[in-house]
């Protein structure tokens, strides 16, 4: 894997493979890679054929029907990607509940798609001159200067999320533009209300990606007084409409819909000024049951205010019942597990569409109690919103499932969104189409098997933890209590505060100053040494060593037969229940105290040991990955010299003799190399032979500047050889 063109061509091999039309040339590329790896699987069947780049290339190019699924699989299980990466979807989740390692199926999924329209002709009129006045500017804008209309866009998702949002956006721009007008200084930047918290510069045109968004005002006082003019018409026509809101009112009637069998639900907008408007709207609904969480942190109604209050306090107020709505912004797709809530409305939908997956896994995911989760998009009928996203919905699964493979499409999506590109659902077709024929995204994101886990037994279960708890109330100053139907179990004695210990993850998200009950984790390592007392020799011998990062504890209970290694908590409680009480005589115990040590010792020198081989092999593999680079490199810019791939040494030889620069360049080549004129392997002299057949002139020309040779020299994998880990014979 000395670039990634060899990580695209396997994959490439595997699809291949699996439709029954690799050719040879294909089959030798991948054969080419799993011969040099000598810890890649075996092979299915009979595993003879496997060591050898030319008998794995004819069983890859020349396999029967009945063979191709299971070579498929093999070359997957060996790929790049799977044997770093387990990637567990909602089918690998479904499939661990079906093998009883889940007591619950992951949820599914509804989605809606709601679209409304405006129901009065003056929310349809004043629609319409928002709409003109947008495209009129975003026009003259663009004509100044590509991508300065990006404004234009903020305002238009801004009308399409809510009349509050409209208008103090409007109101700010007026204020912007009177500045203008009289000549006096004003900012040049949007303020930070009018976009998304989570705007990324990635959202942004080229020209805008400082981290603020250019209001694009007038520079002209005149044409500002024009401008003006038009917007403090479409303020007085939104003053006109009172408090008619078409798509609050739809809105209300999807809320009771999606909650009527009691069921919480997520509320998510892109703006502040929205959550305010839809919470204001909300309150006398829903009272001390509502709640909101945005950049600012959350806030819940303690029935006369809202009250700030932390992320876990919202959480836990989601799960316990408390909260029956919680409106976000996109600050709360991200670090907060909300999977109590069993719906999702999107009242307006973000400009990036990678994050509408954000959103949902709130709710989508393991501890979620509702089999089916409701996701409900509501969009104006026409607008950008329902064309892309519908369309994205409907091509790609967007809302239905996860589509990381689409990134491509999600990325021309969110331009169209942006108002970067002009809606085009023939070229969203077009692009998802190539993704899907493309092999390489497919398979990134493959979704791993489920699989058995080990069959070995921890030494400790949660149980054996808790038991011992229980055990220890009452010991040498400690107190240990569980109040009655809580999870978590409190210690005091420890320090100063007591300590709680949550037994499991979800109550770790729930309780966010509960420690995980776990024999790793500090309070229960000071618990087991407070209960130590000095000068006892007690039949259990443990000693402990640490070197590095590395440590091993060994243990050993001294009985009539002499010392015996005790392997469990189990083992242990057997003894204990058996033991008369009695302390053990100096002699044997220090027997077992000097055999615990060197079992100990030991065992971290075997473990420092067999790290420091696996970090000389990596570093190997790094070397050998940048000399392969290079010698491709090298052998690629000989070919461009004129002639076959059977000269190229003497090829090197000539324009070492008869060039300066490049006889400077080709030196360091061969001392990166090794020092020598290299060996061609065959199979590299037939990919140079194809290289070259393809290549044009000015291609050729290009690569004779030598770029891509400083490259391979330069390739930050050389730098492994000066590395200095613990045994590194490569240092």
């Amino acid at each position: 894997l000395a670039e990634f063109a060899a990580v695209r061509q396997y994959y490439r091999a595997i699809a291949a493979v699996e439709d029954g039309r690799c050719d040879l040339e294909t089959a030798e590329r991948a054969a080419a890679l799993i011969a040099a790896d000598p810890a890649f699987p075996k092979p299915p069947g009979d595993d003879a054929w496997g060591g050898e780049a030319s008998a794995v290339s004819e069983r890859l190019a020349f396999a029967t029907a009945a063979e191709r699924v299971d070579l498929a699989d093999w070359l997957r299980r060996g790929s790049p990607l799977a044997r770093r990466m387990h990637r567990s979807s909602r089918g690998t989740l479904r499939a661990y509940h079906g093998m009883g390692l889940l007591p619950e199926p992951p949820p599914r999924r509804h989605v809606e798609d709601i679209v409304f329209d405006f129901e009065d002709q003056a929310e349809r009129q004043v629609y319409e001159s928002i709409t003109g006045y947008i495209d009129r500017r975003f026009e003259a804008l663009e004509r100044e200067k590509p991508g300065k209309g990006f404004v234009m866009t903020v305002y238009r998702r801004r009308a399409a999320s809510s009349p509050l949002a409209l208008r103090q956006s409007l109101e700010r721009r007026k204020s912007g533009l009177e500045r203008v007008a009289n000549q006096y200084a004003y900012s040049a930047s949007l303020e930070d209300e009018d976009v998304p918290e989570r705007l990324d510069d990635e959202d942004l045109p080229q020209a805008e990606a400082a981290g603020k968004v250019s209001a694009a005002y007038p520079e002209d006082p005149q044409v500002a007084r024009e401008e003006l003019a038009e917007v403090d018409k479409i303020l007085e026509k939104l003053a006109d409409l009172g408090q008619r809101d078409s798509k609050r009112e739809r809105f209300f009637e999807i809320l009771r819909g999606v909650t009527d069998d009691g069921r919480p639900a997520l509320i998510f907008s892109e703006y502040w000024d929205t959550l305010d408007y839809l919470r204001e709207a909300l309150v006398s609904w829903y009272g001390t049951s509502l709640g909101c969480y945005s950049g600012t942190g959350g806030q819940v109604w303690n029935g006369e205010q809202w009250r700030g209050v932390s992320k876990d306090a919202i959480t836990r107020a989601l799960h316990d019942g408390q909260l029956q709505v919680l409106i976000c912004t996109d600050a709360a797709s991200e670090g907060l597990n909300l999977q109590a809530a069993g719906a999702l409305i999107n009242y307006d939908l973000p400009w990036n569409p990678s994050r509408v997956e954000q959103r949902i896994g709130r709710i989508d995911r393991i501890g979620q109690k509702y089999p089916v989760v409701r996701v409900v998009n509501l969009y104006l009928k026409d607008s950008v919103d329902d064309k892309v996203y519908r369309a994205l919905h409907r091509r790609c699964g967007l809302f239905e499932h996860f589509i990381g493979p689409m990134q491509p499409v999600l990325a021309r999506a969110r331009r169209m969104l942006t108002g970067q590109d002009t809606f085009n659902p023939r070229e969203l077709e077009a692009l998802a189409n190539e993704v899907e024929a493309d092999p390489l995204p497919r398979e990134t994101y493959l979704a791993a098997a489920a699989e058995q886990p080990s069959a070995l037994r921890p030494g400790v279960t949660l149980r054996d933890l808790e038991e011992a708890l229980t055990a220890a109330d009452g010991e040498l100053g400690l107190r240990v209590r569980r109040k009655k139907g809580s999870p978590l179990w409190t210690v005091s004695g420890l320090g100063p505060r007591s300590v709680y210990l949550a037994p499991s993850v979800e109550h770790l998200e729930r309780y966010f100053d509960a420690r995980p009950l776990s024999p790793f984790d500090e309070p229960l390592r000071l618990l087991a040494d407070r209960l130590g007392k000095g000068g006892e020799r007690l039949p259990l011998v443990v000693e402990s060593r640490q070197q590095g990062p590395f440590r091993a504890s060994a243990a050993y209970w001294i009985g009539e037969k002499g010392h015996e290694a005790i392997r469990s908590l189990a083992d242990l409680k057997r003894r204990c229940d058996a033991w008369d009480g009695e302390y053990c005589h100096p002699e044997p115990w220090q027997r077992a105290v000097r055999a615990a040590r060197r079992e100990a010792e030991r065992r971290v020198r075997e473990m420092a040991q067999r790290a420091a081989d696996r970090e000389n092999a990596a570093i190997a593999r790094q070397i050998e990955a940048a000399r392969h680079r290079l010698l491709w490199e090298l052998g690629r810019y000989l070919m461009c010299l004129g002639g076959g791939a059977d000269g190229l040494n003497q090829r090197l030889y000539e324009q070492m003799s008869r060039d300066i620069a490049s006889a400077r360049r080709l030196q360091r080549c061969l001392d990166r190399l090794g020092g020598d004129y290299p060996e061609w392997p065959p199979e590299m002299c037939r990919e140079l032979e194809r290289f070259s057949e393809g290549l044009a002139e000015n291609q050729r020309q290009a690569r004779l500047l030598g770029r891509e040779l400083d490259a391979a020299l330069d390739d930050p994998r050389w730098s492994a050889a000066g590395s200095s880990g613990p045994g590194s014979a490569c240092a």
